[in-house]
């Protein structure tokens, strides 16, 4: 949900204040392929499972984390990529 709110001094902006969820690996093929590779990699038997691992470059799928999503680590790329 977007809104606005008054600057806070000292703050530097863009700032993330909330999300969900890790952006899908690139070309994985957006949100159906992401959902794709969730059900892969939890299945250690489907025939998929260790190309997945391979193409991602994990030793493991408890390496991936889908749900995971740090505020303050998105702050830090967006204040990189709107750095002068």
């Amino acid at each position: 949900m977007e809104q606005f709110q008054t600057a806070s001094a000292g703050l530097h902006y863009p700032h993330c204040v909330e999300g969900a969820g890790a952006c899908p690996p690139e070309d994985c093929g957006g949100g159906p392929g992401s959902s794709d590779l969730k059900v892969i990699l939890a299945d250690p038997a489907h025939e998929e499972h260790h190309a997945m691992l391979t193409w991602l470059g994990l030793r493991s799928a408890t390496e991936f984390a889908p749900d995971r999503f740090a505020p303050d680590e998105a702050t830090a790329r967006l204040l990189r990529l709107t750095a002068p």
